[in-house]
């Protein structure tokens, strides 16, 4: 549904007065929800309906009304269920929305296209469950529901609580990430002095002096005991990719520009010199482009030291240039994205012990204990078997199999989404 509603810049006026982009800033789970009510009451109302379509010359009249048309009666409990129907949006009390704080831009893209990936970068899971009649009403809506109703909601499984329990906590979150990203943890003998746990090879830094703390898991599948539940279970244990990354191929702009424009000093030098005239000073350019500092190396010696003599030695990763700001990202990515990491499916049936949308959630944190090790993931997938041979068996995964993206990628995109929207409010282009 989400992937088939587009984001006005305003939803509110007319399609012919649009401004340039739809600009939000605050906790993920208040913006993304009032991104798509704003837009699912655009639809349901039909606001300005007979301006959008007879401005836009569409001129079957009863497109003009059609919102109404569509309607069995006119009256005021109509008018409410068409507020809330065929999407009503779980409201979310803003001021104790803890989620991090995101940025959001976009001018009619879909508002699943701008959730996808803020949604994963933030530990945020979305659900549209269907409501039927009989069933017990959706907390703090306004009026009741009357008919089939599509209810959106988000929950946040980040698995990290902030100190004050109110919206501060998720700009307070951002803050520390932004620490541990850009100094890698250095301050971690003052804001984690007691190195309290963190799921090893998660994007989860915590700071327990600033009240930013991390929430062991409910769920908690433990392979080593006899009576644990588990009926079968695979932990997959992917290996590092290498120790060393190369990136680059080529060199820094002003650098080939600098031996260019040598090289031709050095030409018009030499014909001076000699006395022969007619041949271009711009002979050689392009001859030793890509020649200096073209590519960067980048070691993980804590990495090499686990592999040992025969773990996988380098891979390389082009980049557009070498020595600046993108390369360094682009290493930490790198670092990142080949280092090993682990992944289990295991399987269970339902209420021994855990029940499904009662202990387990698709999106959550879950840990599972193995051989005495303890590793922490998200639920990334969820299935169930329920049939005449089979009854209520439940497959998880526990990890999606794929390497999560560096912190330090996450931040770097809420940099990039904050320094756009800073732009569009003072009338700049986003795009410079």
């Amino acid at each position: 549904m989400l992937d088939r509603i587009v984001a006005w810049p305003q939803p509110f006026l007319p399609i012919e007065v649009q401004p340039s982009e739809a600009v939000l800033i605050g906790p993920a789970i208040t913006v993304f929800k009032t991104l798509v009510a704003e837009n699912c009451m655009r639809l349901q109302l039909g606001l300005w309906e007979l301006f959008n379509t007879l401005g836009s010359l569409d001129l079957d009249w009863r497109t003009w009304f059609g919102t109404i048309l569509m309607q069995n009666s006119i009256s005021l409990s109509e008018f409410m269920q068409m507020v809330t129907t065929p999407v009503c949006v779980i409201p979310t009390d803003p001021l104790t929305d803890t989620s991090p704080w995101i940025e959001v831009n976009g001018r009619m893209d879909t508002l699943w296209q701008l959730m996808r990936q803020q949604l994963a970068d933030n530990g945020i899971y979305p659900s549209m469950d269907l409501w039927m009649p009989g069933e017990p009403q959706p907390e703090g809506l306004l009026w009741d529901l009357q008919v089939p109703t599509l209810c959106f909601n988000l929950r946040n499984y980040l698995g990290v609580t902030g100190p004050t329990g109110t919206v501060v906590d998720g700009a307070v979150q951002d803050l520390v990430d932004l620490e541990g990203s850009l100094l890698g943890g250095v301050l971690n003998p003052f804001l984690n002095p007691d190195n309290e746990y963190v799921p090893p090879g998660s994007d989860i830094v915590i700071a327990p002096t600033l009240g930013v703390n991390f929430v062991p898991p409910w769920v908690v599948f433990n392979a080593d005991a006899d009576d644990s539940g588990i009926v079968s279970m695979d932990v997959a244990h992917h290996h590092p990719v290498c120790w060393q990354v190369i990136l680059g191929g080529k060199s820094p702009k002003w650098l080939n520009d600098f031996i260019n424009a040598s090289l031709e000093y050095l030409v018009d030098i030499l014909m001076m010199t000699i006395g022969i005239t007619g041949i271009s000073n711009s002979i050689f350019d392009g001859l030793l482009d890509n020649a200096f500092l073209a590519f960067e190396l980048f070691e993980w010696f804590d990495r090499r030291v686990a592999l040992g003599p025969y773990g996988f030695p380098e891979r390389f990763f082009p980049t557009q240039s070498t020595y600046d700001i993108d390369t360094m990202f682009a290493a930490i990515s790198a670092g990142w994205d080949t280092n090993g990491y682990p992944a289990a499916q295991l399987t269970f049936y339902h209420g021994m012990p855990w029940r499904l949308f009662k202990d387990v959630f698709p999106g959550q944190l879950a840990s599972l204990i193995r051989r005495g090790v303890l590793y922490t993931d998200y639920l990334d997938e969820i299935k169930v078997i329920d049939n005449a041979e089979i009854r209520c068996r439940i497959d998880v995964q526990v990890g999606d199999g794929r390497r999560e993206e560096a912190p330090m990628t996450l931040i770097q995109r809420k940099i990039v989404d904050v320094e756009q929207g800073l732009m569009l409010a003072l009338g700049a282009s986003p795009n410079g």
